[in-house]
């Protein structure tokens, strides 16, 4: 491994996957009863940390290995990764097995976010989820966070916020 690819590796455990890692959870610090209230005139951060934490939580599945059929309900693929992209494997790691217990016993909610995160919130769209499919996102952030950091265990806790609050 050459130096550049070293610093690389280096920068998304120590720095990259930490902040993201971080941005999937802010909605869920914010909004923990141990968190301070929520006033008026921020209520409009709390909506759009929960959008940036569907995105970053589509992203860290694609990291991971992991996407949705768009024509097939409840189905997964592996994510078609680009050149350019940075994924699991680049650090050493393999992809996420779609046996993984804490995957199996969150597929349906990875799915929804995923699926929301590819619709409602990265495209301008009339699909929007139910109460009972939003009521799927906090699971799913949950076990996307655990996923992440059970596979990556370099990563150093100490950086991630949700640690304080799970």
């Amino acid at each position: 491994m050459s130096s550049q690819e070293s610093n690389l590796r280096k920068d998304f455990i120590y720095k990259h996957l930490p902040y993201r890692l971080n941005v999937l959870m802010s909605h869920d610090i914010l909004t923990h009863p141990c968190s301070k209230p929520i006033l008026e005139n921020e209520k409009i951060i709390l909506e759009r940390s929960l959008e940036a934490s569907i995105v970053f939580g589509r992203l860290l599945m694609n990291f991971l290995g992991v996407t949705i059929e768009d024509k097939i309900d409840k189905k997964f693929k592996r994510y078609g990764k680009r050149n350019t992209d940075y994924d699991i494997q680049n650090l050493g790691y393999d992809y996420l097995d779609f046996n993984h217990p804490i995957f199996k016993q969150n597929e349906n909610e990875i799915h929804t976010l995923i699926k929301y995160a590819n619709k409602t919130v990265a495209h301008c769209t009339s699909i929007f989820p139910s109460n009972a499919e939003q009521d799927q996102f906090k699971t799913a952030k949950k076990a996307i966070y655990e996923l992440v950091i059970t596979h990556i265990t370099e990563i150093d806790r100490s950086k991630l916020s949700w640690e304080k609050y799970k």
